[in-house]
């Protein structure tokens, strides 16, 4: 008995000595860990961007990184590597979560002001439609008046913009879409009944398609900007879209070739899909 109680003792003292020395080994693999994790912590952009975001709960979670690591920190100073192992896991997903967290807001913010941004451009090109519009069909004392009130709408908007307050930018720009699509589609209202009559070529007429096609483009990016969506109605919109693609490429390649009578007939169709792909949206636009 006092033989296998030694024996015990021995193999018990050896089981020790071996992990020490273990730990000795790998002792610069562990700094090399915490050294890792700390930088991540402490000095990297991921944790300058989760400490200036303002998100409570992601701060919360970059406290709960901290306090994991200086909980692994501690296991693996009294020997236990397994769970020291464990801690670093999850503070290193400490860190990563509260790194998506601080994102989040930042990504909102950031997706509406490109909104704002691509919908101010798109309401600058149909004014500059708009007015030349005007000026073709002599109707430019006509138009002023709107082109007016269009840009007061833009600074005022601009306004909100300098604020962060892109929604209500995006509000505003959207009226003046409104009131500039309103004007473009009454100069045009006769168009389609004369136009076997209005263009000297089929050229001309291809031509005329083609911005017709453009401005509903900007329209439908326009719509997109102020009210974005998602699901099913997104789909829908994106089948009409990629139709309206195609359409435009065998008219863009048979206009190439001087076939411009078939070029206006793809076009159209293009066009066409464009206004599904608006009303999809549930707003109606003639055409």
């Amino acid at each position: 008995m006092k033989i296998l109680t030694h024996r015990v003792i021995v193999f018990s003292l050896f089981a020790l000595a071996c992990q020490w020395v273990v730990a000795i080994d790998e002792a610069p693999l562990w700094e090399k860990k915490f050294h890792a994790l700390g930088e991540l912590i402490e000095r990297s952009s991921v944790s300058k961007q989760i400490l200036s975001s303002n998100n409570e709960a992601s701060i919360q979670q970059y406290k709960l990184a901290q306090s994991l690591r200086d909980q692994a920190l501690a296991a693996y100073r009294e020997g236990r590597y397994d769970e020291s192992e464990m801690l670093i896991g999850k503070s290193k997903k400490a860190i990563f979560e509260a790194a998506k967290l601080s994102r989040s807001g930042v990504n909102r913010i950031e997706k509406e002001k490109k909104n704002y941004e691509s919908m101010k451009r798109s309401v600058g090109a149909l004014l500059e439609a708009m007015e030349r519009i005007g000026s073709e069909k002599g109707k430019k004392k006509q138009i002023e008046a709107l082109a007016e009130k269009s840009r007061n709408l833009i600074k005022q908007a601009d306004q909100y913009s300098a604020s962060a307050k892109y929604k209500d930018g995006i509000a505003l720009l959207g009226t003046a879409v409104h009131g500039i699509d309103n004007e473009i589609s009454q100069m045009r209202s006769g168009d389609t009944l004369t136009r076997s009559l209005s263009f000297a070529t089929p050229k001309d007429e291809y031509q005329y398609e083609l911005e017709r096609n453009d401005t509903h483009l900007l329209l439908i990016n326009v719509y997109l900007a102020e009210n974005p969506v998602d699901g099913e109605t997104r789909s829908k919109i994106d089948l009409h879209l990629d139709g309206a693609t195609a359409f435009r490429k065998k008219a863009d390649d048979l206009a190439s070739t001087g076939k411009y009578q078939d070029a206006v007939r793809e076009i159209e169709s293009s066009t066409v899909n464009i206004i599904r792909a608006i009303r999809a949206m549930g707003v109606y636009i003639p055409g």
